[in-house]
């Protein structure tokens, strides 16, 4: 927690093993974690987010199954990283307190990031009072932020910042985000709250590191990052750009960067499948802000019914989805197929 309060040296996030498993399929190794996980601990990265894409206990058949079970996960990155780095995310209705939590704790994790849509962060309380009355760290992830106005997202930020939460990020989700929309709410949040405050960027419009590192000008100092930009969709702001480039402009991450271009090599040799860029499809999820974490059901449900992703996307941003309602896609399918259908023929 004390890595957290300290407001001279911004605090990095590496969501590599988490947000990477959405474009990976949840299929990580234990050897694979393990090794990045060596790596980060050598890098001094001050906390390394593991898990399924959706956080602990999302592994399903609606998210898709992970390949390792949590508490796999959890043991692979412990054999490479001391435990107050290691930092579990997870979704309130996915994960439970009986069910993922206490068993996580059991094995060593005192850091949690809970997640929950940018107006419901109400969700979230009950796990938040469970977590701090056993010692641990809360970070709370407000997903999908593009959808709220900074007043709701204030609003949201004071409820957690009286449950006793140790800071909140804001999750551009969709890749939505421009840095003067990442600006103005930066500012205005910092001005009506005392927890330390983050962004998690993602790149579907190529403004990943630039958004991040606005939100650093304008007084956030938790920083989100991922190695070589893993992530799902077109990935995320990726981690060895933006560290270094703070850094020479006077900020401080603590890291250390030799180290930090080991992990990214690493990465890139022995995990990443292929670069993240943005594909058509990615582009109008972000321009539609359509969560990221889609990306890979909207072409899986386009194959299966012998559509364009694009189009499918582009149905699918009628419904404005949030984070979990991947029926929709299919809800999107069938409606786009029955018009097509029901046309007459030209």
């Amino acid at each position: 927690m004390s890595a957290i309060r300290n407001t001279d040296t911004l605090v990095v996030y590496d969501s590599t093993l988490r947000d990477g498993s959405h474009a990976l399929g949840n299929s990580l190794t234990a050897d694979q974690i393990e090794r990045y996980a060596r790596l980060a601990e050598q890098a001094a990265i001050p906390f390394v987010e593991i898990g399924h894409g959706l956080g602990i206990g999302a592994s399903s058949l609606q998210s898709g199954f992970s390949t390792l079970a949590d508490g796999e996960i959890i043991a692979a990155a412990l054999r490479g990283l001391g435990r107050e780095r290691l930092c579990c995310f997870l979704l309130p209705g996915y994960a439970t307190v009986n069910k993922d939590i206490k068993p996580a704790m059991a094995l060593g994790v005192t850091n949690f990031r809970l997640g929950c849509h940018c107006t419901e962060a109400d969700v979230t309380l009950r796990h938040i009072d469970f977590l701090k009355s056993n010692g641990a760290t809360v970070i709370i992830s407000l997903t999908m932020s593009h959808m709220a106005t900074r007043e709701e997202l204030l609003e949201q930020g004071l409820l957690v910042q009286k449950a006793g939460a140790d800071g909140l990020i804001l999750m551009d989700s969709a890749g939505h985000f421009i840095p003067s929309r990442v600006a103005d709410t930066a500012a205005f949040l910092c001005r009506g709250l005392q927890l330390p405050l983050g962004f998690h960027a993602h790149n579907n419009l190529g403004m990943a590191a630039a958004n991040a590192f606005t939100a650093v000008e304008n007084g956030f100092t938790l920083v989100d990052g991922c190695c070589c930009g893993l992530g799902a969709a077109s990935g995320n702001c990726q981690l060895e750009v933006i560290a270094p480039q703070l850094e020479q402009y006077g900020y401080r991450t603590g890291l250390d960067m030799a180290q930090l271009f080991r992990l990214a090599e690493f990465t890139r040799e022995h995990i990443l499948r292929e670069i993240p860029f943005s594909d058509p499809l990615n582009i109008v999820s972000g321009l539609h802000g359509i969560t990221s974490a889609f990306a890979s059901h909207i072409k899986k449900v386009a194959r299966e019914f012998d559509l364009d992703p694009v189009t499918l996307c582009t149905e699918l941003a009628k419904y404005k989805p949030v984070g979990g309602q991947e029926d929709l896609i299919v809800e999107s399918a069938v409606a786009l197929k029955a018009r097509r259908q029901g046309a007459p023929e030209r």
